[in-house]
C-alpha cells in the first residue's frame, strides 16, 4: 500500500476528507464537461447527439471517483492506526 500522491491529497484536502462533498465534486466536474461537451455540439453541428466522448467521460470519471474515494479510505484509515500523522512531530 502506497502512500497518497500530491495530487490526491491537493483533491482529497479540497473536499475536506469528505465523500460526500468528493461525490458531490465529480458530479460538478461530470456536469462541466457535459455543458462544454452541448455547446461545441451546438456551435459545430446545430444538435445535440449522444456519441463516443460522452461514454469516454463517463467512464473516466468514474474510475477517477473509484481511485480517490479508495484513496481517502485507506488514509482515513491508515491515520486512525497511527501509520500517518497530519503533521510531523517538533524536533526537540
Amino acid at each position: 500500500m502506497s502512500k497518497p500522491t500530491k495530487l490526491e491529497m491537493k483533491i482529497l484536502v479540497l473536499c475536506g476528507f469528505d465523500i460526500a462533498k468528493l461525490t458531490w465534486l465529480m458530479i460538478g466536474v461530470w456536469f462541466c464537461f457535459q455543458m462544454v461537451f452541448v455547446a461545441v455540439e451546438k456551435i459545430f453541428f446545430g444538435e445535440i447527439f449522444y456519441h463516443w466522448g460522452d461514454a469516454v467521460l463517463s467512464g473516466v470519471l468514474v474510475g477517477l471517483y473509484y481511485s480517490l474515494s479508495k484513496t481517502l479510505c485507506l488514509f482515513l484509515l491508515n491515520l486512525h492506526l497511527g501509520k500517518y500523522e497530519l503533521m510531523p512531530a517538533p524536533p526537540k
